[in-house]
C-alpha cells in the first residue's frame, strides 16, 4: 500500500477556494472529496490502524476544517438515519445545539412535516445506495423563506459497504430571488408595453425587430407577427419609409452607447403631416455590453400643431414647470428689481413683512463658505448665457443649516441684452443628510463606529503616498484579542460587544490624531500608522497600548481583564500595499500568539519560515 502524505491546513483550504472557483458543480466535488477521505480511513485494515493512527487523525482534521469552515449545510447519519455530526453552519441555520441534534433522526430533533421530504429521501439513500437532490425551503427570521439545493449521497466504508448517509446543502435564495425578479421585469415590461399609448418597439444587435407593442400596430396598421424577425430596412412601414436611412442612425447609436432621441415626420394615408418624438435607449446585458436598442415613440401631431398658438405663452409655461413646488426667485434687468416667492421666504424661514429682497441680500444668506460659488455661477450664466444648476448651504436666522439646490437662467432681447433672470430654490438638506449617512455607513463599523476594512486600506495608501513624499516609513499594527470567543462563549454576545466597543475607546485613545484604528471584523482590530521615523515610533504606542490595557473592562456589571497579541508589518520594508502588509502583520500576531500572548512581533521572514503551522494557522488572502 502506498504511502499517504497528509495535506497542510493551508493545502485543504486551497483545495476547498478552487473546488469552488472551478468546478461546475462544486457540491459534488466536495462530497467525492470527503467521501474519499472518509474512505480511507475506513478502508484501512486492523493491522495497519496503529502504524497510521497519526494520519487518521490528521485526516479527521483536515475533514473538521473543510466542513466547519464551510459556508455550505454538512450533516453526516448513520444507517439509522440518526444525526452524527453537523457543522456549525448547520447549527446556525437550524438555530439549535449540537446537544439537541446528536443522536437524533431530523424529525425527532424538529417535529412536524417541515423535513419529511429530505429524510424519506435519506433513507432511500440509505437502502439503495444512489445519491439524489432536492430542494428545500426554510422559514427565514423576516417571514420570509431561505431555499436550499440539498445533496444527499451514501457514506460508504472502504469495502464499499453503506455506513450512514451525508447532505451537502447550499443557499440558493439569492439565486431563486434573482430568477423571480427577472420573471417579474419581463411580466413588468410587458404589462406596461401592451397597455402604453406610446409605439415601443425592440430591436437585436443586428437591428432585427423582435418586439413591437400593440401601439405599434395600431399606428402602421400591421400585426405583430408580420414584422418580428424584420430589419427596418427589410420591410419598410408607413411610418418609416426609409428604413436604410433609420438603420444608420440605429447603428451609429449601438457604436456610440448613449441615448439618443430623434423626430419622425410622415404623410398619412389622408395626406396629413405627423410627428412622433421617438427614444432610442441602448440595452445592456449584465456584462455592460449592448445587446439591442429599446424604441419609445409618442405621438406629438396635436403638439406640433399646437405649437404656434402656445409659443407666446411658452416662456411662462416654462416658468411655471420649473418653479412648480419649490421657492422662486426673479430678477428684472436693468435695475435689478429682484422678487422671490412665498416658498423663498418659507425655506429661509424668514419674516416677508420686513424684508425687501434684492440679489447682495440673498448672497449675504449664503454660507460664507459657498458665496463665491453662487457669485461666479451666476455671473458666468450671464456671460455664458446658459442656465446653471448648483447645491450650496443657506444660513438660517438661528444659525442652523440648510443645504439648496438652485437653479436658474436668463432671458435675452434680440440685442443680446439680459431683460430677467429667474431661478429655484429647493430644499435638498434631507437628501444631503441621508447620502452623507450612507456614506459614513459604507465606510465604518456599525457597532464600533470606527472605520471599516474598506476606509482602512485608503488610510494606508494615503499613509504610503505620504511615506513616499516625506522619505518616511508606514505601520501596520494587526490586532487580536487574547480568549475573546471564551467571553463571547460563557457570558453572551452582548458582553462581547461591550468590550469591543471598549477596547475601540481605549485604541483610539493610543494613537496620534494622523493615525486610524479600523475594525475588521470579529476581534480583530488594525492601527495604521503614518510618518514613520524610527522602530521606537512604533514601540510607543503599543507600550501604551499595552499599558491602556492592564485596567480591566467594565461590561454590563463584569469586570473582566483581556489581553492582546499585536503583529507589526511595515511599509516598504515588508510590503507596499494593504493585502501584503495586513497578511505580514497577521503572521506576525500569530507568532505573538505562540510565544504566549499579550505580546507583540514585528514580522521576520527567518522567524516565519521556521513557525510550526498548526491547523489553526489563518490564511489571508
Amino acid at each position: 500500500m502506498r504511502a499517504y502524505t497528509p495535506s497542510s491546513p493551508q493545502e485543504i483550504a486551497q483545495q476547498y477556494y478552487e473546488i469552488f472557483q472551478n468546478s461546475a458543480d462544486p457540491i459534488e466535488e466536495i462530497s467525492r472529496d470527503i467521501t474519499e477521505r472518509i474512505c480511507y480511513e475506513q478502508s484501512l485494515k486492523d493491522t495497519e490502524r496503529l502504524g497510521h493512527e497519526k494520519l487518521i487523525r490528521q485526516k479527521e482534521l483536515e475533514f473538521r476544517m473543510l466542513s466547519e469552515n464551510s459556508l455550505d449545510n454538512i450533516v453526516r447519519y448513520d444507517l439509522e438515519g440518526r444525526m452524527i455530526y453537523l457543522n456549525p453552519c448547520t447549527l446556525e441555520v437550524l438555530g439549535l445545539t449540537e446537544q439537541q441534534m446528536i443522536g437524533k433522526r431530523l424529525t425527532e430533533a424538529i417535529p412536524g412535516n417541515l423535513f419529511k421530504e429530505l429524510e424519506n429521501s435519506l433513507r432511500q439513500v440509505i437502502t439503495e445506495g444512489k445519491a439524489t437532490e432536492l430542494y428545500q425551503t426554510l422559514p427565514s427570521e423576516d417571514g420570509g423563506s431561505l431555499h436550499y439545493h440539498i445533496l444527499v449521497m451514501p457514506d460508504k466504508d472502504g469495502d464499499g459497504s453503506i455506513v450512514g448517509a451525508f447532505i451537502i446543502g447550499r443557499d440558493v435564495t439569492m439565486q431563486r430571488k434573482l430568477q423571480e425578479s427577472l420573471a417579474i421585469r419581463e411580466l413588468e415590461f410587458r404589462t406596461l408595453a401592451e397597455n402604453s399609448p406610446d409605439v415601443i418597439v425592440r430591436y437585436n444587435k443586428t437591428l432585427h425587430r423582435t418586439y413591437v407593442n400593440l401601439a405599434w400596430e395600431k399606428l402602421n396598421e400591421m400585426r405583430s407577427i408580420d414584422i418580428v424577425g424584420t430589419r427596418p430596412a427589410e420591410k419598410s412601414t408607413s411610418v418609416l419609409p426609409n428604413g436604410d436611412e433609420y438603420e444608420v442612425q440605429l447603428r451609429n447609436i449601438i457604436k456610440s452607447g448613449n441615448n439618443d432621441r430623434i423626430d419622425i415626420q410622415w404623410t398619412d394615408d389622408e395626406g396629413h403631416r405627423r410627428f412622433l418624438d421617438q427614444f432610442i435607449i441602448p440595452e445592456r446585458n449584465p456584462k455592460g455590453d449592448i445587446v439591442g436598442l429599446l424604441t419609445i415613440s409618442r405621438d406629438i401631431t396635436q403638439q406640433k400643431q399646437f405649437e404656434e398658438i402656445l409659443k407666446r405663452n411658452e416662456e411662462r409655461l416654462n416658468e411655471a414647470q420649473t418653479i412648480a413646488m419649490v421657492g422662486s426667485w426673479e430678477m428684472e434687468f436693468p435695475g435689478l428689481a429682484f422678487y422671490w416667492s412665498d416658498q423663498i421666504y418659507r425655506l429661509l424661514e424668514l419674516d416677508a413683512s420686513n424684508l425687501t429682497p434684492s440679489y447682495d441680500h440673498f448672497l449675504n444668506l449664503v454660507h460664507p463658505d459657498d458665496r463665491e460659488l453662487v457669485d461666479i455661477s451666476f455671473s458666468e450664466s450671464l456671460s455664458s448665457k446658459t442656465h446653471y444648476d448648483i447645491d450650496h448651504r443657506m444660513l438660517l436666522p438661528d444659525g442652523r443649516i440648510k443645504y439648496v439646490r438652485e437653479q436658474g437662467r436668463t432671458y435675452y432681447d434680440e440685442s443680446g441684452n439680459p431683460l430677467r433672470s429667474i431661478g429655484t430654490v429647493q430644499d435638498i438638506t434631507e437628501k444631503k443628510a441621508a447620502e452623507q449617512k450612507i456614506e459614513y455607513m459604507a465606510l465604518h463599523d456599525p457597532l464600533t463606529k470606527l472605520p471599516n476594512r474598506l476606509l482602512a486600506k485608503e488610510r494606508l495608501d494615503q499613509a504610503i503616498k505620504y511615506a513616499d513624499s516625506s522619505e518616511l516609513s508606514a505601520a501596520l499594527l494587526f490586532i487580536d484579542l487574547d480568549g475573546f470567543k471564551t467571553i463571547n462563549d460563557t457570558l453572551g454576545h452582548s458582553v462581547g460587544d461591550e468590550i469591543l466597543k471598549s477596547v475601540a475607546t481605549k485604541l483610539k485613545v493610543c494613537i496620534r490624531s494622523t493615525d486610524t484604528v479600523s475594525r475588521l471584523g470579529g476581534d480583530e482590530f488594525v492601527i495604521i500608522l503614518s510618518g514613520i521615523d524610527k522602530s521606537e515610533d512604533i514601540l510607543k504606542i503599543v507600550r501604551k497600548i499595552f499599558h491602556e490595557f492592564e485596567v480591566p473592562f467594565h461590561a454590563l456589571n463584569h469586570l473582566l481583564s483581556v489581553s492582546m497579541s499585536i503583529g507589526i508589518a511595515l511599509y516598504p520594508d515588508h510590503g507596499d500595499d494593504f493585502a501584503s502588509l495586513l497578511q505580514k502583520a497577521d503572521m506576525a500576531m500569530y507568532q505573538a500568539k505562540a510565544a504566549g500572548k499579550n505580546d507583540y512581533r514585528f514580522f521576520d521572514p527567518k522567524v516565519i519560515n521556521t513557525m510550526h503551522i498548526t491547523q489553526n494557522t489563518k490564511i489571508v488572502s
